[in-house]
């Protein structure tokens, strides 16, 4: 071989040993010091934190650090930024934007340990009141995480990072991850035929990654008690994932617009892009995903309202919600009450499609002639927003719920109502229901049936046929002391 080829071939060889010792490093890097680290309470009840930790080549790496106080103040911070780690120490130092002096922070790994403290003297991290970094953090997850999720609720990637001014830039608003393994593995194949409960507790990284912008619509918007109940894949053309984001509340100052928690479903089509809403459009080319509540609880100075679901065998949705309407949202102190069982389904675009009501049922203390015999009431309060009962000059009408009504066919010339009220009969106080016929114009028309709590008959007043064009394909019923009303297609009422 001649002398100027092997020298040729002596220098190759020398840069692809260099490139393998190279990518050695980075291996033992990512492999000693990579991952996602956390230390403390998860449920914040008392300090809390975590690091996720980016190794970028042989030496340095990207980190970004979320510490939490914990109760009563909950306060909280965050730091992002490079560090060279060497024989598993390294320093962070940078004047953040509006800090008085520089964010000093020390790194020491060992094993599956990160200790992180600040530097003596005037540190400035820029943390809530109260919040520090002196903690030793332990390694929950070896994988080298790709992105986080900043107390803005943005989304950041490492693969992205660039410095400027001690903070990353985001990422541009609107854009939803796609699903990988790591993601789906998190799920087991769903159980049909019962309720969505338990499931296994989603690690905060995939929590940041592929749902952070739905927690953020949600009242508490932590990522704390969101487990995987389960998934369905290919369902109509997409992959559904069910969570559970349960969470305990502390005692609330105000009594309105409260949830315990919700089960959900997040869409994605075959491809693993998110199923997007197109009836919702955000600020700036944002997208919003479509998303369907199985399970939840609200309550505030209004009443509650709860729903429970799940998939039956047939993949169908079996859904009940129970509606209790009273104080300030009814006008009246006693609850009312409504109970509507249906089945549905996902259509290919992620919309509800409803195949059948069950029942729909009302009932309430008022519907019950003793309840009303044992009360003290000597007047109707017509002043003011509340008021003690119904009166014939303040009926309260059922009005039916919209999960059922979307299966009924409205006249253009009539449609029924319901009415109730309370009369004092005899010295009694005594529930009353009627349905009469309203016209296109909502004036109102003659009364069809009535009936009395009390007396075992329907009062069918003269002339009281009508011809009613509206298909009800679901059972009506009214829940009464003395029995059960049924609402028939007509109109007319039915003892059960």
């Amino acid at each position: 071989m001649p002398r100027n080829q092997s020298g040729v071939l002596f220098a190759f060889l020398l840069f692809i040993l260099a490139m393998s010792a190279c990518k050695q490093k980075a291996s033992v890097l990512a492999s000693q010091y990579g991952g996602f680290y956390t230390m403390g309470d998860t449920l914040k009840e008392k300090a809390y934190g975590e690091v996720s930790v980016y190794p970028e080549n042989d030496s340095t790496a990207l980190f970004y650090l979320y510490v939490n106080k914990g109760e009563p103040s909950y306060n909280s911070g965050e730091v992002a930024g490079r560090i060279t780690i060497r024989d598993g120490k390294a320093v962070f130092r940078k004047r953040l934007a509006y800090a008085e002096s520089d964010c000093v922070l020390n790194f020491l790994f060992d094993g599956d340990n990160l200790t992180v403290t600040e530097g003596e003297g005037d540190c400035d991290c820029s943390f809530g009141h109260g919040v520090g970094v002196n903690h030793t953090f332990t390694r929950a997850n070896a994988e080298i995480p790709q992105c986080y999720t900043t107390l803005g609720n943005g989304t950041i990637y490492f693969k992205d990072w660039t410095d400027e001014e001690g903070a990353p830039q985001e990422q541009a608003e609107g854009a939803l991850p796609s699903i990988d393994k790591t993601f789906i593995d998190c799920f087991a194949d769903l159980k049909l035929g019962s309720a969505h409960k338990g499931g296994k507790l989603i690690p905060k990284e995939i929590l940041r990654k592929y749902i952070s912008d739905v927690l953020a619509e949600e009242e508490e918007g932590e990522l704390d008690g969101v487990y995987a109940t389960g998934k369905i894949m290919n369902y109509r053309g997409m992959n559904l994932f069910i969570f559970d984001h349960s969470y305990e509340r502390p005692d609330e100052e105000t009594y309105d617009n409260h949830t315990d928690g919700n089960i959900w479903i997040l869409f994605f089509h075959q491809d693993g892009s998110p199923v997007i809403d197109s009836e919702r459009e955000g600020d700036e080319g944002s997208n919003y995903r479509m998303i369907h509540y199985l399970n939840s609880h609200y309550y505030g100075e209004g009443g509650e309202r709860s729903r429970e679901s799940y998939f039956d065998k047939d993949t169908t949705i079996v859904t009940k919600v129970c509606d209790s309407q009273s104080e300030s949202a009814t006008g009246f102190d006693t609850p009312f009450i409504s109970t509507v069982e249906y089945r549905w389904k996902i259509t290919a675009n992620g919309n509800e499609e409803l195949m059948s009501v069950a029942k729909c049922e009302y009932s309430s203390p008022f519907y019950n002639l003793n309840f009303l015999k044992q009360q003290s009431w000597d007047k109707v309060e017509d002043e003011g927003h509340n008021r003690t009962y119904p009166t014939t000059e303040a009926r309260w009408e059922m009005t039916f719920s919209n999960e059922w009504s979307a299966f009924n066919e409205n006249s253009q010339k009539s449609i029924i109502d319901v009415y109730f009220h309370i009369e004092r009969r005899d010295g009694v106080l005594t529930p009353i229901f009627e349905t009469s016929i309203r016209m296109a114009d909502n004036s109102p028309g003659r009364i069809i049936d009535s009936y009395i709590v009390g007396e075992p008959r329907i009062i069918e007043p003269e002339k009281s046929n009508v011809t009613w064009n509206k298909t009800v394909k679901c059972p009506i019923i009214i829940k009464t002391s003395d029995g059960d009303l049924e609402l028939l297609p007509n109109g007319k009422l039915r003892l059960l």
